[in-house]
């Protein structure tokens, strides 16, 4: 009987982040050490069930240990501020990996949990939050899409100037989100008579 020659098993084909952001140079704090010279992609792959979950414990727990040092009259109205803190950069740093392997850590952010609060400015660190609910708001089976009657009344709150009565924050974030689905549209301006509600 003929052996053949053993062959290890393939390895598997690296899996690709849902979703690759660029992050600019002036993203990163001065006194970062490791503060790139041209712009640096990262990848941003969906958590499972359990890890948000255990990222919303942490947060609490991280929010909860700050409070010990805030005075009592404080502590209710800032806790919530904390949690959201601390959930945006666990949340952030669990999800930042190679921009070309999900089981890769970013080799620019090593240890991201523990370094992207040191390393990004909250504004770099904000629009990576919103890129990952962007990335969940497409592919949960939790978001339902819009129906036709939804996206009649959301074009008539946009011409109607709704989004500007928003407050900044979420102004930002809508704006962010339409510019997303305005790729997806074709690029031709519609007729006039089309924008008519």
């Amino acid at each position: 009987m003929k052996l053949s020659a053993f062959r290890p098993p393939a390895a598997p084909e690296p899996i690709k982040p849902a979703r690759v952001v660029l992050i600019q140079p002036n993203d990163f704090a001065d006194s970062w050490s490791g503060r790139p010279k041209s712009a640096v992609a990262v990848g941003l792959r969906r958590l499972s069930e359990t890890e948000e979950q255990t990222a919303i414990r942490d947060a609490a727990s991280e929010a909860r240990d700050a409070m010990q040092d805030w005075p009592e009259a404080e502590r209710e109205g800032r806790f919530v501020e904390a949690f959201n803190e601390a959930l945006l950069r666990i949340g952030v740093g669990r999800a930042v990996c190679d921009p070309n392997n999900v089981a890769r850590e970013h080799p620019a952010l090593p240890l991201a949990e523990d370094t992207l609060g040191r390393a990004l400015r909250r504004n770099a660190l904000a629009g990576l939050w919103e890129a990952l609910e962007q990335v969940v708001t497409e592919t949960s089976p939790l978001c339902p899409e819009a129906t036709d009657e939804e996206l009649a009344v959301l074009a008539w709150g946009i011409l109607a100037g709704r989004v500007a009565e928003l407050p900044a924050s979420d102004q930002r974030r809508a704006r962010r989100f339409a510019a997303a689905m305005l790729i997806d549209l074709p690029e031709a301006p519609p007729d006039e008579d089309d924008l008519a509600v």
